[in-house]
């Protein structure tokens, strides 16, 4: 790997997820970072995607389900939390004859 590699990897990768994690910290945060990260070595070459990709899969703490529903609690679009309250309590979801989905609140 020579420098030109290395500055390719620091200049569409590192820096911009670094920045993204110095400006959201919380670690509601971190399955967005995970995400992006992802998202932005697909840009590598494919000889640099051979050694990120796995270092992304024994590092990926933040794609575990629980991470993931806490991305999706903190979610500032409202469907998206909509899913996690409907995964949380299946039995408030009920079909009807046309065969639509009808979300009932749980009572508290």
């Amino acid at each position: 790997m020579n420098l030109k590699h290395l500055v390719n990897y620091v200049m569409k990768v590192y820096s911009p997820g670094w920045f993204s994690i110095k400006m959201h910290l919380s670690c509601k945060d971190g399955t967005r970072h995970l995400f992006k990260t992802m998202q932005q070595s697909h840009y590598l070459s494919k000889e640099l995607r051979d050694i990120v990709d796995p270092v992304l899969h024994r590092n990926g703490y933040f794609g575990h389900p629980e991470n993931l529903l806490l991305a999706m609690i903190s979610d500032e679009r409202q469907y998206i939390r909509e899913l996690v309250r409907i995964a949380a309590h299946p039995e408030s979801v009920t079909r009807k004859k046309s065969h639509a989905a009808y979300v009932q609140c749980p009572k508290a």
